[in-house]
């Protein structure tokens, strides 16, 4: 078997322009800081940034380097990408045996900036046999906590955060 070519493409359409216009995209190779490359896929944003210009999105993603797919959660600054320098820097969590689910921005109350907040995820833990939600830390993706789920949820889990 031959995997298929992994590409993150970016879109961004521009609503001024006259219905059928050439909407265009930007290819995003993702670059961690020791030159690991890396997929992701269901990217999330701060949803205050929807419509807007962002600079990050976090989703799940997968070591392609490593002798062994790594899956995990990534933050990926795609400002980089708008730079010219065609890769776009991730910062990720990953454990050994762990499965994250689609992550879900939090931000913080009267935030200042764009990547102020949480981000929550269900994992499995794939020795334990047993799930978790995880909290981290959105601006360096550090383990904020972690909470013991009396079920085992599939990692395919979506979810929504919605402010009141």
């Amino acid at each position: 078997l031959r995997a298929l070519p992994v590409a993150l493409r970016r879109y961004v359409i521009d609503l001024r322009q006259a219905s059928g216009a050439r909407v265009g995209f930007e290819r995003l190779d993702l670059i961690d800081s020791t030159n690991s490359n890396y997929t992701a896929e269901l990217p999330r944003i701060n949803e205050r940034y929807h419509g807007r210009r962002y600079c990050f999105f976090y989703g799940v993603a997968s070591k392609t380097s490593a002798a062994v797919s790594q899956q995990g959660l990534a933050k990926v600054n795609v400002c980089d990408a708008r730079a010219g320098r065609g890769s776009a820097a991730v910062t990720a969590w990953q454990r050994d045996n762990h499965y994250t689910s689609e992550p879900i921005f939090v931000p913080r109350p009267n935030a200042t900036r764009e990547d102020d907040g949480v981000v929550l995820s269900f994992a499995l833990d794939g020795a334990a046999g047993r799930s978790y939600l995880l909290a981290l830390d959105a601006t360096t993706m550090q383990t904020i906590g972690t909470a013991r789920m009396p079920v085992t949820l599939p990692n395919d889990v979506h979810g929504l955060f919605v402010e009141g």
